[in-house]
């Protein structure tokens, strides 16, 4: 069964190269081309991955969203993604991961989250 994405459209019009999204996706080169071709499926994890890395909302790789180079303009290549890229892109990581905890978890996670956030903007806000 082929699971229908973008991944070639938006590699073409980024010029981000194949070998770099599949190390992006921690998957051999044959593999990241079987998920381009549809014939594999991206996971959660590597859908927030590349929606990160390439500035692209999920729905732009596998949905309806339109896409056009003025969304894609901020394209970032590997060696560009530097520190924050990296931040992100373990962040969206975890969110996809949290998504399979069971409703009572999830709830923790979140208010974990926002202590730590209301915290760092508090302590930001006395300086």
């Amino acid at each position: 069964m082929k699971y229908p994405n973008k991944l070639r459209e938006i590699r073409k019009i980024t010029n981000v190269k194949a070998n770099d999204l599949a190390d992006l996706l921690e998957v051999s080169f044959q593999h990241y081309y079987a998920l381009e071709r549809g014939e594999r499926q991206l996971s959660a994890t590597q859908l927030a991955k590349l929606s990160v890395f390439l500035n692209i909302p999920i729905d732009g790789i596998v949905g309806d969203y339109q896409i056009n180079n003025e969304i894609i303009e901020q394209k970032k290549s590997k060696e560009q993604l530097g520190f924050h890229g990296q931040q992100n892109i373990k962040m969206a990581s975890l969110i996809a991961r949290a998504n399979s905890l069971p409703d009572q978890n999830q709830e923790k996670v979140i208010e974990a989250l926002e202590a730590l956030v209301k915290y760092h903007e508090d302590n930001k806000n006395k300086k």
